[in-house]
This record gives structure tokens, sequence and C-alpha cells, in this order.
């Protein structure tokens, strides 16, 4: 059974499109294979963002984030898969911030204003 995650949701999503990558850390781990992925943003949150992703991510799995804001603003922070799925362009994951310095939290915070 498919569950709805957007009845869990606390914080208000907004649809954007914005330049992402990351680095995925896992049982698979290997440091020559150790590079950043390119990705997109469906959309994001205070606590999250919706990613495009190339391949499948699994729920569990951590992930180092940058993403690119506005004004070569970034945002690099690390996050959790918690879930995946395949769409119509390859996989969206559902990744949730685990941790966000106070100027990337300032910095989110800032751009989430301007799409409010």
């Amino acid at each position: 059974m498919q569950e709805d995650y957007s009845e869990r949701r606390i914080d208000t999503r907004y649809k954007n499109d914005l330049m992402a990558e990351y680095k995925l850390f896992g049982e698979d781990f290997d440091l020559l294979s150790f590079q950043y992925r390119k990705a997109r943003t469906k959309d994001i949150s205070k606590r999250g963002v919706c990613l495009q992703v190339e391949g499948v991510v699994k729920e569990g799995d951590v992930m180092r984030l940058d993403l690119e804001i506005r004004d070569r603003k970034k945002i690099n922070t690390f996050g959790e898969v918690e879930w995946c799925r395949k769409d119509s362009e390859g996989y969206i994951a559902g990744i949730s911030f685990i941790s966000l310095s106070a100027h990337d939290n300032e910095t989110l915070s800032a751009y989430l204003s301007l799409l409010n």
C-alpha cells in the first residue's frame, strides 16, 4: 500500500526547480566512487526537499546535500532519504534535513519567504 506522505508534512512545501548535488553515504561507500551526483529540486520546505534523482536511493540513506539557492548562495547540509519512487522522469526522493547551520537556516528561511 502506497503511503500518502503529504499527510505527514508539517511545513508548507513550495514548488521550485533548483540545482542540487548530493553524495550518498552507506554500506557501499567507496572513496574512489565518492562523487557528487546531480539532481533538481521539485519542492522545498524548512525541513526538507523533494529531489529528482538519477537512480534509486534507499530509505534511510544519508547524503551530503548542496542546494544552489539564489544569488549564488548555497545551502550545504546533510539529509536522510525518507522515501524514493519511480516517476515519468526517473526517480524522486523525499529528503529530510538532518542539520542546518544557523547561516544555512537563515538563507533557507529568506528564500522560502520569497516563494510565499
